[in-house]
């Protein structure tokens, strides 16, 4: 790897950080130099400009570091790896057990399903629309499912899960799509059109970015 080539990559997963967590990148970069070795950012460049360059093993520890901080869940990350390396709107489904009970979870365009035998929580992808619970009407009243405990364990792994595909969203998206200007000016992470109003297809509803 060229000496620009491994100060780029290391710049890169800052960003990455950065977008995930939704932190400065000032912050992110800082997070990053810490990880090496380093105080801050500035100390990295200075020693890079003397020659100093990042092993492969510490590069692949930033990179899993990165990953690893993305928000988990109950279930466990998925088998591929991180939304950063695999792509969220893949159907991969995860298995787990709420006080001995199993079930299942998957992500779907960016929505969450949890579910087991006659039950099915939903998450939205859009962070403001309520998640819905669904028990099919063949489920005797006894069933765990309608105990108030196992609804609420149930909607925390759900909520986790959507968590870590947002953030895992976001992780892709350029700077100004997460981080509008002191206008309230945001970029489209998609279409790169730029606005201090925006409409949601999946609530229906305007936000802006103050």
């Amino acid at each position: 790897m060229k000496p620009t080539h491994s100060l780029k990559k290391l710049k890169e997963l800052s960003k990455r950080y950065a977008r995930a967590q939704q932190v400065p990148l000032h912050q992110a970069r800082d997070f990053v130099a810490r990880q090496l070795g380093f105080p801050h950012w500035n100390d990295v460049t200075k020693e890079h400009r003397t020659g100093w360059l990042p092993t492969q093993a510490q590069l692949s520890s930033i990179e899993s570091l990165l990953i690893n901080s993305l928000p988990g869940d109950e279930a466990g990350r998925p088998k591929h790896g991180s939304y950063i390396q695999t792509s969220i709107f893949e159907n991969d489904v995860q298995h787990g057990k709420i006080d001995g009970h199993e079930y299942q979870i998957s992500v779907s365009l960016g929505d969450v399903h949890l579910y087991g035998t006659g039950w099915h929580l939903y998450v939205p992808e859009a962070p403001n629309k309520a998640p819905r619970l669904e028990i099919a009407e063949q489920i005797e009243q006894e069933a765990p499912v309608h105990e108030p405990q196992f609804q609420k364990q149930a909607l925390s792994i759900a909520l986790k899960r959507a968590e870590q595909v947002r953030a895992g969203i976001a992780s892709d998206w350029p700077r100004r799509s997460t981080k509008p200007d002191k206008e309230g000016v945001a970029r489209h992470p998609i279409n790169g059109a730029e606005s201090n109003k925006w409409y949601c297809l999946h609530c229906n509803s305007s936000m802006t970015g103050k």
